[in-house]
């Protein structure tokens, strides 16, 4: 005979009546969590970006570096020809003589001036007064409307500090002197020149030593050829 068992208890057949059994509930402090907390647990959720509902830290933060250079980008001070136009018919601005930087804050057509003050224009409305403005900026179609009539924009190039002395050029004692513009500066003034405004500014050496150079070629050139 054998001593087993008939039913046998090993550790595969056990079963945990611990789990099992459910806790009865007495009162209203024992009912379910609801289904706000439903969505906390269900399944799928990458667990390193989500906040339970809020939003993401990746969403929150702007994008790195397109964003940074975005916000930080040196903009001019917009001015609608428009606006310009209203200004004129006022009698807050004189076409008699040449409108500055300087006219349009007095004036108070501007508001404040850190950079320099850009025209623009919106679907190519008409500029009756014939008149020369000088700004820092300007669009094709602004300048397009100028020229129509027999005027002209002349794009200066200022540095913050003689900008701020010739809109306000109390707060100095001594001026300060116009310095010379950088590569990338130069670059922006010729594409201005390229768009049909007037430029000015001071060359700097290496643009001035470039210009003789290639003089001197065209020269050797023209002699070769005669």
């Amino acid at each position: 005979l054998s001593h087993r068992p008939f039913f046998p208890v090993w550790t595969t057949n056990l079963r945990d009546t611990f789990k099992k059994r459910k806790r009865q509930k007495r009162g209203k402090g024992m009912k379910s969590r609801g289904t706000r907390w439903r969505h906390w647990r269900v399944k799928g959720k990458n667990s390193r970006t989500d906040e339970h509902g809020a939003h993401p830290l990746f969403r929150r933060v702007p994008k790195w570096p397109a964003a940074h250079k975005h916000m930080t980008r040196k903009k001019l001070e917009p001015l609608n020809l428009a606006k310009l136009r209203m200004f004129i018919e006022k009698g807050r601005l004189d076409t008699r003589f040449p409108i500055t930087q300087r006219h349009l804050y007095d004036s108070r057509c501007v508001t404040k001036i850190k950079l320099g003050v850009s025209l623009f224009n919106v679907n190519d409305f008409p500029f009756p007064y014939k008149i020369d403005i000088e700004v820092a900026g300007a669009d094709q179609s602004s300048i397009d409307m100028i020229r129509a009539v027999g005027g002209t924009v002349t794009i200066v190039y200022m540095e913050p500090v003689t900008l701020r002395a010739h809109v306000k050029p109390w707060k100095y004692e001594v001026l300060p002197r116009t310095a010379r513009p950088t590569l990338k500066m130069v670059h922006y003034m010729e594409k201005m020149k390229a768009r049909g405004a007037a430029v000015r500014y001071i060359k700097p050496l290496w643009l001035i030593e470039e210009e003789r150079r290639l003089q001197t070629q065209l020269r050797e050139l023209r002699g070769e050829e005669g």
